[in-house]
């Protein structure tokens, strides 16, 4: 079975003809293509500048010509950054309870700059973050049934470590949890 990618790359080359097809035509023919393959995936989800950045190098748009096609992309409100990385840290926040750190990796995996992320990861109020970990905590310790204290200790805060919080914030969410549950 084809994939689109695959059905998209048959589509890359152009022929110019000599006579037939002018290089201004065949550029533009060529620009079209690469057009719809950016709208597509931008229809799909949202991309960090980078992100259309490497579609275009892949396309084999001169390197020249990517600032441009950029900057067209912001003007049309395609490609925005500062909104894509306000939309991340709430969806990482809501959807996967992230805690900071998380959100920041995956802001830089996703190679939003770093200004850019440090505003948005600013809107996080650490009072929301210590209340989310607090839930997480508690729900997490349903799953862990009558463990030994001290192995629910270790494991609620690797979970919160590894969802991105803090030590301190993973240490006091989880006294509370325990105290919660009444041991």
């Amino acid at each position: 079975m084809t994939t689109n990618r695959e059905r998209e790359e048959h589509l890359a080359s152009v022929t110019l003809l000599p006579g037939v097809i002018s290089a201004d035509t065949a550029r533009d023919v060529e620009d079209a293509r690469v057009e719809r393959i950016v709208l597509k995936r931008l229809a799909r989800s949202r991309l960090s500048e980078w992100e259309v950045a490497q579609i275009l190098c892949d396309e084999a748009i001169g390197a020249d010509r990517i600032p441009d096609w950029l900057a067209r992309y912001g003007e049309l409100g395609y490609v925005d950054d500062e909104l894509l990385a306000g939309e991340l840290v709430a969806s990482y926040r809501g959807r996967k309870g992230l805690g900071r750190s998380a959100i920041a990796r995956e802001l830089g995996r996703r190679k939003i700059a770093d200004a850019v992320a440090h505003a948005a990861l600013g809107e996080i109020n650490g009072d929301e973050e210590s209340d989310l970990a607090h839930t997480l905590a508690a729900q997490r310790l349903t799953q862990l049934g009558s463990l030994d204290d001290t192995v629910v200790r270790r494991r609620l805060t690797a979970f919160l470590l590894r969802k991105g919080y803090s030590f301190e914030t993973a240490r006091v969410a989880v006294e509370a949890a325990l105290v919660s549950r009444g041991s």
